[in-house]
């Protein structure tokens, strides 16, 4: 609706959710974890789309999915052992409203621009070449 991305990057680098900004650690986010943060993902959405067979044993009752033991907790692992810990994520300094953020946000919505959207939670997120592309078009304009 109206262009507004709902999650993605501003070109100062800020972290877009929804109308809001945040600061991210510096050296959170780059090429090299970006690859890792898309593993996690891919991982995620890998498990839950697996069926679940009917049991009653201890490891399926309650939320039917456990998610360690698993190539996420893998992934978990390898994304928090290759970014800044130290440092905090605080409230961006960015004062924007939504209809200006619609022309600095640089969407992370797989099929960005396309007519038909789907369900954007678990999606393939895009790669760090089409992010580059989409900040360029961002940029020019």
């Amino acid at each position: 609706k109206n262009n507004f991305e709902k999650f993605g990057f501003t070109v100062d680098g800020s972290l877009a959710i929804g109308h809001r900004c945040v600061d991210l650690p510096k050296n959170c986010v780059d090429s090299r974890r970006w690859r890792f943060i898309a593993t996690l993902r891919d991982a995620i959405r890998h498990e839950l789309a697996k069926s679940l067979d009917k049991s009653n044993e201890w490891w399926v009752r309650g939320s039917k999915l456990l998610l360690w033991d698993t190539p996420v907790e893998d992934a978990a692992r390898k994304l928090h052992a290759n970014v800044n810990r130290r440092d905090a994520i605080l409230e961006s300094t960015r004062v924007a409203s939504p209809m200006e953020l619609q022309f600095t946000t640089v969407s992370l919505v797989t099929g960005h621009g396309q007519e038909e959207h789907r369900l954007s939670a678990f999606q393939a997120l895009p790669s760090w070449l089409d992010i580059e592309q989409r900040r360029d078009e961002v940029l020019r304009h």
